[in-house]
């Protein structure tokens, strides 16, 4: 005939998985103001590292150097596309 699947889940077990994952999400809420700091921080970081790197290009553009593609191409598309992000 047909066969017989029993599962057995305890209700604590359930209810401890429960507990923790609703303890992540509750950190991360609580935690939200110092999450938005360290994001505004790392961003700032970004924003200099893009103006370094773009001083550095211009000084050597200066000395008669070209600037590769790869470089053009960071400058332009990649930094915007992180900024617009924030």
């Amino acid at each position: 005939m047909g066969g017989c699947l029993s599962v057995s889940v305890s209700c604590e077990k359930v209810a401890d998985s429960f507990s923790q994952w609703l303890c992540v999400k509750a950190s991360y809420i609580h935690n939200l103001e110092e999450n938005l700091r360290d994001l505004e921080t790392a961003m700032e970081e970004l924003k200099a590292r893009r103006d370094d790197l773009s001083t550095r290009v211009d000084n050597e553009e200066m000395k008669g150097l070209r600037k590769l593609s790869e470089v053009q191409n960071t400058l332009i598309h990649g930094f915007r596309n992180l900024l617009e992000r924030f």
